[in-house]
């Protein structure tokens, strides 16, 4: 089942998904030239002026950094568990419809702080 989000949420899981995939699977160097690209494509604006990508990464680290730990814990478990929905509700010790709900509001959170520190998300 594939869940939509709105519109507004989708570019602030796209640069979560890229920075889970640089953070957690080791990619180093920040995110690749063509990833920015793809989120720029995506409606993901890198404010007035121009952010490196190590620059967003920080912002998106100090943002997950400085998250409620029950935040900090679904983004975990959201972007690095590639497995089934069910699979990480259950590791979260909740239902599949309280995460789908959690996930949407844990966005809702992140693309506040990102739009505080530059990020037009």
């Amino acid at each position: 089942m594939t869940v939509a989000l709105s519109s507004e949420l989708v570019p602030t899981d796209n640069l979560l998904d890229a920075w889970a995939r640089d953070r957690w699977q080791g990619l180093g160097g920040g995110l690749h030239p063509l990833e920015v690209m793809r989120l720029l494509h995506e409606g993901v604006a890198l404010g007035e002026e121009k952010l490196s990508t190590d620059d967003i990464l920080i912002i998106v680290d100090q943002a997950y950094l400085r998250s409620p730990p029950k935040t900090k814990a679904l983004v975990s478990v959201w972007y690095q568990d590639r497995g089934a929905v069910v699979t990480k509700a259950k590791r979260l010790g909740i239902s599949r419809s309280a995460l789908y709900t959690e996930w949407r509001a844990t966005l809702h959170y992140f693309r506040g702080v990102f739009r505080t520190k530059g990020l037009k998300v």
